[in-house]
């Protein structure tokens, strides 16, 4: 059977918040955070093997979803997930070093910019439960403060986690044959590779990526689709293929001129056969 990801998304609530004004949404907490990891929460879950008996597929994104099986779960991430299974999945798992797989938000306040996300339960850190709400589900009052650009906001994912001295580590997830997502965004989001400092600085940040348009969507993409900035000229040129055999950090840019704006991340897949 072709497990080609059978991912789709059960957002019982589409975002009613989206319509929420700039004011609703600071007055719900003071988020004061600029970085943070999301894995400290519910930390007596343990992380899902992607081996469970509940885990499903995604449907290919250029395919019909009707035959698809409902479901929530992916082979990376979904409900009730306090990681995504990085470690679990990867074919030399030695390689992999602390918080391989943990979820973090960054806000633009490094650089001057007043951006805060607020969580589905109102507060500073995501809600992740085994049942409910248990999507990773915000809303992002954009700012850009003394920044000359639009503010923005990343949700990611360590691959390979850090070593002994706390430099991250890349990994090769060329395996996995791309990535599928299912979604929720009241604007398009760009996901990212992050191939770490010193190959961003080389190839001037224009990190090969591919865009989520805005809607509910479960789509998949293969590496290749992964392409970066055009209109950064100059700097080194790489390839989506080549860019997943060094990920340090999967990253959901969310950037825009509008003052508030909702993003729901349902599942997350790998886009392999198996």
């Amino acid at each position: 059977m072709n497990k080609k990801l059978y991912l789709i998304f059960l957002c019982a609530f589409a975002l009613a918040t989206l319509a929420c004004s700039g004011d609703s949404v600071t007055g719900s907490s003071d988020v004061a955070l600029s970085s943070s990891s999301l894995n400290d929460l519910n930390s007596s879950s343990a992380e899902k093997s992607s081996s469970s008996s509940a885990k499903a597929v995604l449907c290919k994104a250029g395919g019909s979803t009707s035959g698809c099986i409902v479901t929530s779960y992916g082979d990376l991430w979904a409900i009730g997930y306090t990681r995504v299974a990085t470690k679990s999945i990867a074919k030399d798992s030695s390689k992999y070093g602390d918080r391989a797989g943990e979820l973090f938000f960054e806000t633009d306040s490094i650089e001057g910019g007043k951006t805060q996300i607020t969580w589905d339960d109102g507060g500073s850190n995501p809600r992740i439960t085994e049942f409910g709400m248990g999507y990773l589900s915000a809303i992002v009052s954009l700012d850009k403060g003394a920044m000359d650009k639009e503010p923005y906001v990343n949700i990611g994912f360590n691959v390979a986690g850090f070593d002994s001295n706390g430099m991250p580590i890349s990994a090769d997830i060329s395996d996995w044959n791309g990535i599928c997502i299912s979604y929720v965004a009241s604007v398009d989001v760009s996901l990212l590779l992050d191939l770490g400092d010193s190959v961003n600085q080389k190839i001037d940040f224009a990190m090969p990526s591919i865009t989520l348009e805005k809607g509910r969507s479960t789509q998949c993409f293969e590496w290749k689709q992964f392409v970066q900035d055009e209109s950064k000229k100059e700097h080194d040129i790489i390839s989506g293929e080549n860019a997943a055999k060094h990920v340090v950090n999967v990253l959901f840019h969310v950037q825009s001129s509008e003052n508030v704006v909702g993003f729901e991340i349902v599942a997350i897949g790998t886009n392999r056969d198996e």
